[in-house]
């Protein structure tokens, strides 16, 4: 009977070691299983699938909310490829808005005969312009047509040509409005701007301009003179 029970012993001792490790197995395959297909998501861990992973909330907001740091971003990809009808708030800090090229275009309306004409333009929001002027004339002397900003600079001064009993005036400048308002002005003898529906208008356009860097030019001598010495005592 003693020795009986001393062999069985060891097989009971082999048993749990054995339910351990299965267990142990059995919970291994679960977790892995977790980050598989069907499964959930494991948080702080890696997960794949094989096949795309969609959430649909049936209820009111978003199906996804990523929240993060403020100095770090909710969410991040590997692919460069474009997301399809996603709508961004900004890039690089810009509104979609503010991408956007704008043209304000001004018509000039005639004048009555003066020695000098001003054209202010109502509504110009305060920011920097290529700005751009087409002018029709009437005078008895030849008239002189420029910009001038806030500091009383004359921007794009041109001398207007005469051509069938008329005189224009054309020219394209870079303004600044931020300290001011900004206007047109021309001066001549007897001078009037014309504008006619169906046959000429004068008129000024101003394209918004995001940067502008200053630069000044450098003196570039003619070819033919690069070359020249002194010359030669005889």
């Amino acid at each position: 009977m003693s020795s009986s029970r001393t062999s069985a012993s060891p097989a009971r001792g082999r048993t749990l070691p054995v339910l351990l490790a299965a267990l142990v197995l059995i919970g291994g395959a679960n977790v892995a299983a977790y980050a598989a297909n069907g499964h959930p998501l494991l948080l702080g861990s890696s997960n794949s699938a094989t096949s795309p992973t969609t959430l649909k909330n049936t209820g009111n907001g978003p199906a996804l909310v990523l929240k993060s740091k403020a100095n770090a971003p909710s969410l991040a990809v590997s692919s460069k490829k474009r997301v399809a009808r996603l709508n961004a708030d900004q890039v690089d800090g810009f509104n979609a808005s503010n991408l956007q090229s704008r043209v304000w275009n001004y018509t000039v309306p005639s004048t009555s005969s003066s020695s000098s004409a001003s054209v202010a333009f109502p509504g110009l929001p305060a920011g920097r312009y290529l700005m751009s002027y087409s002018l029709v004339l009437n005078a008895s002397g030849q008239p002189i047509c420029f910009s001038r900003d806030a500091t009383m600079t004359a921007l794009g001064l041109t001398y207007a040509v005469q051509s069938s009993g008329f005189w224009t005036a054309s020219n394209t400048m870079l303004v600044d409005t931020t300290a001011g308002p900004i206007t047109l002005d021309c001066i001549g003898a007897g001078m009037s701007l014309y504008t006619v529906s169906g046959d000429a208008a004068s008129t000024v356009a101003f394209s918004r301009v995001d940067r502008a860097d200053a630069a000044t030019s450098a003196r570039h001598a003619p070819p033919g003179a690069r070359h020249q010495g002194p010359a030669t005592r005889r």
